[in-house]
């Protein structure tokens, strides 16, 4: 589900339907009607926002992460990367 809202609000970047800090109501419709359409599950506008407020908050926390020296980023696992004594 997430992958599907992210592509979905990537492409909706593109096309400038961002408003300020938020996104056009019409962004969330159309995560609901793909998640609809590719799922087959119903989520409701609000569902959406919320859900993209995590990920939001989600990502910054693992960019903190990130930025700290010893972690890094593995683009072919998607993951924090780090050695043990860096993770104690």
């Amino acid at each position: 589900m997430d992958k599907i809202m992210i592509e979905i609000i990537l492409e909706e970047y593109g096309f400038g339907n961002a408003s300020g800090n938020s996104w056009k109501p019409e962004v969330y419709t159309r995560v609901c009607l793909e998640l609809l359409k590719q799922l087959k599950q119903q989520v409701h506008p609000t569902n959406v926002k919320a859900r993209i407020k995590i990920l939001k908050a989600n990502y910054f926390s693992a960019r903190e992460v990130i930025s700290q020296s010893g972690f890094g980023w593995d683009q072919d696992t998607q993951l924090v990367t780090a050695d043990i004594l860096t993770w104690k």
